[in-house]
């Protein structure tokens, strides 16, 4: 498993490279509407890599077996999360903002939401025993949340 190990680390430095550089070129409104441009690529190995990333996660992380929250009686571990993490990436690669068909880019913004909020419950679940690594997740997530929103509403930078 020490080579899967390897693959998470390279999947999230090649996103978090193509990620930094698409923000910095910031050529459009938002990173989904690189779909159907020229620079459409930077978008699809973004999303594959980050979803591939999560769905190893949820083979190889040591405490993939981890209780993260009940629903309904069935216990929610942090490989079934992180697996739908992935999946719902996914989704946002297969539909595109920028489609003609009204379904498909709502599709899309459902996928986004979903695959972003299910990352912060993960966060802010995983961390619960420790008040301080608890406290770092909740900041992260308000960062994450601040930050996304002023983007998006105020047109600060691209999202």
């Amino acid at each position: 498993m020490k080579g899967l190990k390897l693959n998470i680390k390279i999947c999230i430095i090649t996103a978090f490279i193509i990620g930094v550089t698409m923000a910095i070129l910031n050529l459009y409104p938002s990173w989904s509407q690189y779909a159907g441009n020229v620079q459409e690529p930077f978008l699809y190995a973004t999303l594959f890599f980050i979803s591939l990333a999560f769905m190893m996660v949820s083979f190889e992380h040591p405490d993939k077996l981890k209780e993260l929250f009940v629903v309904k009686g069935m216990e929610v571990r942090l490989e079934h999360i992180t697996r739908v993490i992935a999946y719902l990436f996914g989704g946002v690669l297969v539909f595109s903002v920028n489609s003609e068909v009204k379904v498909v880019e709502t599709l899309h913004l459902i996928f986004t939401g979903s695959a972003i909020l299910t990352g912060y419950l993960m966060l802010m679940t995983f961390y619960k025993q420790s008040i301080v690594k608890k406290n770092l997740a909740l900041l992260g997530t308000l960062f994450g949340i601040i930050g996304f929103s002023c983007g998006f509403f105020l047109n600060l930078y691209s999202v």
